[in-house]
């Protein structure tokens, strides 16, 4: 059982949604005169007894993980609220990410500063796997940028696909992780541990130095073939332009 997190509703006053996935719904919203995410698990009211206790493991989960972590470049976590059928997970809002900045301000920004930006999640990445934990998703959408006066800090967040690292030598189902970012074994369906992390990060410093999409002009349905049995990857020559 997890330790009391719970938020009262009555405290929490949902302003907006911000954006809707497979996962649910995140909506910005006032919690104690702060501005706040509320992560809404996708609802349960019609799902059968395996696929509501399934959403129950998978919540607790991302609960116990995000109560534990305390790093800078990690996203902070508030608590949780829980009535009837609804599942929901409280964080520090941070309306910009590495996708958004690369969409509209990479190409204007310096070399330098973006490797910065690598940096800051690089370091908020090594702080998991120093605590055991594979995040299993890494992508651009998953760096959560927040402005301080005219410095940007990266935060890395959504947990929902980790796994502890002693848990995570299982075969993985291919849905976890966004195609051009998952590792070689994992298309393949092998174990996979943090270097599947690193793997996937590399992928992600290759897309915000050269500010390209990855395997451009391949379809997405042939990229587990080329990079999981193909073994391609990313052509440093692009870095080189």
């Amino acid at each position: 059982e997890l330790p009391n997190t719970e938020i009262k509703s009555e405290d929490l006053k949902i302003i907006s949604r911000i954006a809707e996935g497979s996962f649910g719904i995140i909506y910005k919203a006032e919690w104690m005169s702060a501005t706040v995410a509320v992560k809404q698990v996708r609802n349960s009211s019609s799902l059968d007894s395996e696929e509501f206790n399934q959403i129950i493991y998978d919540f607790k989960s991302e609960v116990s993980r995000l109560m534990n972590l305390r790093h800078p470049n990690v996203i902070s976590f508030f608590g949780t609220l829980t009535d009837s059928n609804t599942f929901c997970i409280v964080t520090e809002l941070l309306e910009g990410d590495l996708r958004k900045y690369l969409k509209n301000e990479a190409l204007f920004d310096t070399l330098e500063h973006r490797i910065e930006l690598l940096r800051e999640a690089a370091c908020g990445v090594r702080y998991l796997h120093e605590n055991r934990l594979v995040h299993r998703d890494i992508k651009p959408e998953n760096f959560l940028l927040q402005r301080l006066h005219s410095n940007m800090i990266v935060k890395v967040c959504d947990f929902g696909l980790s796994r502890i690292k002693e848990a995570s030598h299982v075969n993985t189902m291919r849905t976890a992780g966004t195609m051009l970012y998952i590792a070689p074994e994992v298309h393949r369906g092998e174990h996979f541990d943090e270097r599947s992390d690193i793997y996937s990060f590399t992928v992600m410093m290759w897309e915000v130095a050269a500010v390209k999409t990855p395997f451009s002009g391949r379809p997405i349905a042939s990229i587990p073939g080329i990079v999981g049995w193909g073994m391609q990857r990313p052509s440093l020559e692009d870095l080189a332009d």
